[in-house]
């Protein structure tokens, strides 16, 4: 889902240069190298030719997001793996694998004396070209055991004690669901309950972890085990893998590309809303065409501003090449208000009829 809010600023600036057509993307700047600042949002921009850098959205799976530690473990989890072992006691396998990988690794014991399974359990096993989470998961099956990520560390430990312990996680999903479609929350709810742990959930059979809801941060808070998390995260990069293979509007491919010409329109859902805006003459404010009806900029704001059903629709803006900054800011915080999610603007090659 396109996310208004977030990259408000940042469509201005690259697209109201008034020279090309824009491609609309979610950029996260540094603050302290912001290149969009207040002066430069009313500033035109010369040239024959827009030119765009390219910006990458990070966005964590989940939150709290891992720290440092964690990171590091669950960057090694996902490294090749080699290990080739006969015999060999399971705390002297731990042992080298946590050096070999370069993570802290300790075995809880007390579960381990519950369970009635020794340290020094032999372990045989001759793996290559697997990760390092396969490799655990193939050596400490075997046992009963699964490792898990506590305090910091890769924590080897029961199954049973594994599944007692649940921690709450909170996941981001407003790409995964739709604003107009209140049934698309609830879709994906169910997918993750029916994916993972199947039956291990409160809305199941009594037990187990909770889903909630939350469309105010276009979230899902989850309580469930870790090993039920890893699940969940495999499960939504899933999905969005899936998404992936619809058609996307353009993406930017290199580190700095020209946009000679105007952009189609996102794919949307629902109503699509053309605003036309005009270049005013010399002296004279911004003419806006919007729904068959031409008038000054600011009864055009002040109309926009009325209709609310705006919220659930698509707005195209189309803009001469010659209109100022301020005019199209007007028009973004007209559409903010009224609740437009999704949002294409596009720059005109030659001045719009009628001027």
């Amino acid at each position: 889902m396109f996310d208004f809010n977030q990259t408000r600023r940042r469509i201005l600036a690259v697209a109201l240069a008034m020279t090309a057509s824009p491609v609309i993307s979610s950029p996260v700047a540094s603050a302290q190298e912001d290149p969009f600042s207040p002066s430069q949002l009313t500033a035109p921009v010369e040239g024959p030719r827009l030119m765009i850098k390219k910006v990458e959205v990070r966005q964590p799976l989940f939150l709290p997001a891992p720290g440092e530690a964690e990171r590091k473990i669950l960057a090694a989890l996902d490294e090749k793996t080699e290990v080739a072992f006969i015999d060999t006691p399971l705390v002297d396998a731990i042992q080298f694998t946590a050096m070999q990988s370069g993570i802290s690794m300790i075995l809880d014991r007390n579960s381990l004396d519950d369970a009635g399974i020794s340290s020094d359990e032999p372990v045989t096993a001759a793996l290559a070209g697997i990760s390092l989470r396969s490799a655990l998961k193939i050596i400490l099956g075997d046992l009963g055991l699964t490792s898990v990520i506590e305090d910091e560390v890769l924590k080897i430990t029961t199954k049973e004690a594994a599944a007692a312990k649940e921690i709450t996680r909170v996941y981001p999903v407003g790409d995964l669901v739709s604003s107009s479609d209140e049934s698309s929350w609830s879709e994906l709810a169910e997918a993750v309950q029916s994916g993972v742990l199947k039956g291990r959930w409160q809305t199941v059979d009594g037990t187990g972890g909770t889903v909630s809801i939350v469309r105010s941060a276009q979230a899902l808070v989850i309580r469930q085990t870790r090993g039920a998390h890893d699940q969940i995260v495999e499960l939504l990069v899933s999905l969005r893998d899936a998404r992936q293979l619809t058609p996307q509007p353009p993406q930017l491919g290199e580190e700095s590309i020209e946009l000679p010409g105007p952009v189609s329109s996102l794919t949307v859902e629902g109503k699509l809303v053309v605003i036309s805006l005009q270049a005013g003459a010399e002296g004279e404010p911004a003419q806006v065409k919007f729904e068959c009806t031409k008038e000054s900029i600011s009864k055009a704001v002040e109309r926009i501003s009325k209709l609310k059903r705006l919220a659930d629709s698509s707005v195209s803006i189309r803009a001469d090449p010659d209109a100022e900054h301020k005019d199209v800011v007007l028009l973004l915080d007209a559409l903010q208000k009224v609740g437009v999610e999704k949002l294409s603007l596009s720059v005109l090659e030659e001045p719009a009829e009628g001027k």
